[in-house]
């Protein structure tokens, strides 16, 4: 208490003088020391917040490729399914249309063979 005594005794100064100087020095303190270090602390945490959010949008657009590579790989695999399928089905009809032909013409000798032992016309020219 002295020290502060004689220091105001020194300077001539009354306790509003002495309240304004010590407005002035946490002001000072604020603006030299406290506001930088808290902006680095923000832009530090915010940086974190930042990269966090990356990983994370990383993360989903990963997981979200993933699933519309799956998605993609089945919808391959059913059109195979379905070419192969349709490709049997031309297939099948192909053969059963060649068989269809094959039958009639066979018939068409078969019933020209009779038609002949009988002395008929099969069909009218």
């Amino acid at each position: 208490m002295n020290f502060i005594s004689a220091l105001l005794s020194t300077l001539d100064m009354d306790m509003q003088k002495v309240i304004q100087l010590v407005y002035i020095v946490i002001l000072v303190w604020m603006l030299t020391i406290y506001v930088p270090r808290r902006e680095k602390e923000f832009t530090r945490e915010r940086a974190e917040r930042e990269d966090a959010f990356k990983e994370e949008r990383q993360e989903r657009d990963k997981a979200f490729l993933e699933t519309i590579n799956s998605y993609r790989e089945a919808l391959v695999s059913f059109q195979e399914k379905e070419d192969a399928s349709h490709a049997s089905i031309i297939q099948m009809v192909s053969n059963h249309d060649q068989k269809t032909r094959e039958g009639h013409k066979q018939m068409v000798r078969i019933l020209r063979a009779i038609a002949d032992k009988l002395d008929t016309k099969l069909f009218e020219d």
